[in-house]
C-alpha cells in the first residue's frame, strides 16, 4: 500500500509536469518555503505560495519550457517525503542531464517545505 503522502507528492510531480497550477495551488500550503542551494541566479528560498510559483515560472522560462522532470522514485512516512528525481533541459545552448534529491515535509494534506540536493555542480553550470 502506497503511503499518502507519496501520493500527494507524486500528483505534484504530475502537476508540474502538466503545467497544472490549480493541482499545486491546492497541493502548496499558504506559507511553502523552497530552499534552492548553490551559487547559481535560480538558488535562494523561496517563501510562501506566489514566491514559489515565481520560482518555478523563472525555471521553466529560463530553460525556454524544456525544463522536464522525471521521478525515479518517492518514498514517504507521516512527516516526510523524498523523491529522487532526474532532470533534464536546455539552457543558453546547452543540453543538460542531472539528477536531485527533494526532501519534502508534509503537514495536513499539503506539502510545507522542499529542500533541494541536486548534483550541485552540474546544477549551478546548468542555471548560470
Amino acid at each position: 500500500m502506497v503511503h499518502p503522502n507519496e501520493d500527494i507528492v507524486r500528483k505534484a510531480y504530475g502537476a508540474f509536469t502538466a503545467g497544472d497550477t490549480e493541482i499545486l495551488r491546492q497541493l502548496f500550503a499558504d506559507e511553502i518555503v523552497f530552499r534552492i542551494p548553490g551559487k547559481s541566479p535560480m538558488a535562494g528560498e523561496y517563501r510562501g505560495r506566489d514566491a514559489v510559483f515565481g520560482y518555478l515560472g523563472r525555471v521553466m522560462d529560463r530553460s525556454g519550457r524544456t525544463f522536464a522532470v522525471e521521478v525515479h522514485d518517492v518514498v514517504a512516512n507521516d512527516e516526510h517525503a523524498v523523491g529522487l528525481m532526474n532532470y533534464s533541459g536546455t539552457h543558453g545552448g546547452r543540453n543538460v542531464t542531472f539528477r536531485s534529491v527533494h526532501v519534502w515535509h508534509v503537514s495536513g494534506g499539503q506539502l510545507t517545505e522542499l529542500w533541494e540536493y541536486p548534483e550541485q555542480p552540474a546544477f549551478d553550470e546548468f542555471w548560470k
